[in-house]
């Protein structure tokens, strides 16, 4: 067996601006499963012994309050409490190259159990943090990881901005509906149009993408709203070698059904983010930063204003004789926060902010006091 000194406790006994030497650490795999752990080696003198850190490396077992909020990967914040053991969340670096930047990184969750410990409440400029003395926190200005019990008030942390988590309730699923249409559907419908067959134009509503997420999400609301829809494999012509999906109908009963959905524009925060979340998964890209585009410069200028009204700051480039671009402008925070809003469908979109630099604001202690047993 191999015993290293803790890097980050040595740390601490040195001055500002001091480096340590390296010190090399061996990391075994502990399968135990329980405090009590058993063996029937016969090389070893004993059958029992006890494993007091179950959990993380440095054995912070029960870290968190059940109702700290937590970042999935999906990107929507829910409570700790939420947490099942096979979910991915959002984790990064714990220990990177040196010389190398913090990556955001999914982190499935491996196990699950429960505690009771002395707690303290950890009082910051932005949150309110319930954990335990041992738990630990990077620091802004030396990049150490610090237990709860070692920081005081003043000792900058990060800041990730949590998104209180919406409700897809009607008014989202209806403007989802029409930010897909809007975004990269055809409708062709008017009120009082009959059969093509009694000389009234050919009418239908289609929305055809190359993801099956959206428009799953599309059938899942339209049916909602009793509109039953099917996936089906969409043509995209003899030059294309991408495999293309469609929702469609041409019922006219249902096409007037969609109209209705398509005229109602209601002033909530819920349409708005249903909305630029169904005009991102027709439309967007989300590259160096989130973008969205289109060829009409009125659709881009109302998604703007859209995303305004809800913090986002949305830039428009326009590009003549093409298409022209709305790009989010902000860090990585506002890119996390904007697909936790919009919850946005198109995993794939949202998977690439995987791997991206963490670069978080720093956030300043304000108050660590106790918080009894919880």
């Amino acid at each position: 067996m191999h015993v290293a000194e803790d890097p980050d406790v040595l740390a601490e006994s040195l001055a500002d601006g001091e480096e340590p030497s390296p010190v090399p650490t061996l990391y075994l795999r502990d399968p135990s499963r329980s405090v009590v752990a058993h063996n029937q080696r016969p090389d070893i003198g004993f059958d029992t012994s006890l494993n007091p850190y179950r959990g993380c490396e440095h054995g912070c077992s029960y870290c968190l309050d059940p109702g700290t909020p937590v970042l999935f990967a999906d990107m929507v914040w829910r409570p700790l409490a939420a947490v099942r053991v096979g979910d991915a969340l959002v984790g990064f670096d714990e220990r990177p190259t040196p010389g190398r930047s913090r990556k955001i990184r999914r982190a499935v969750v491996e196990n699950v159990w429960w505690s009771k410990k002395p707690t303290l409440r950890m009082i910051t400029r932005n949150a309110d943090v319930i954990t335990t003395a041992e738990h630990r926190w990077l620091q802004h200005r030396s990049f150490r990881w610090s237990r709860t019990e070692q920081l005081a008030p003043g000792r900058l942390l990060r800041h990730m901005p949590v998104v209180e988590e919406e409700p897809n309730d009607q008014d989202y699923r209806v403007g989802y509906v029409a930010g897909m249409t809007k975004g990269d559907g055809t409708f062709r419908y008017e009120p009082g149009w009959r059969s093509d067959k009694e000389g009234c134009p050919q009418s239908y509503w289609r929305v055809a993408l190359m993801d099956l997420e959206p428009l799953q999400q599309l059938k899942a609301f339209l049916a909602a709203m009793g509109v039953g829809v099917e996936i089906r494999p969409f043509d995209s012509g003899p030059n294309s070698t991408t495999r293309m999906w469609k929702v469609e109908t041409r019922a006219l009963s249902k096409l007037a059904t969609i109209h209705d959905l398509l005229r109602k524009d209601p002033a909530t925060r819920n349409y708005r983010r249903g909305y630029l979340a169904g005009f991102f998964d027709a439309e967007g890209h989300n590259g160096s930063s989130p973008r969205i585009s289109q060829k009409q410069l009125s659709d881009l200028e109302r998604v703007r204003v859209m995303g305004a009204s809800l913090g986002f700051e949305m830039k428009l480039e326009k590009r003549d004789g093409r298409a022209s671009t709305l790009r989010l402008v902000g860090s990585i925070a506002d890119r996390i926060r904007f697909f936790a809003v919009c919850n946005s469908a198109l995993h794939r979109k949202v998977d690439r902010l995987f791997g991206r630099q963490l670069a978080l604001d720093p956030e300043p202690i304000e108050a660590i006091e106790p918080a009894g047993v919880r």
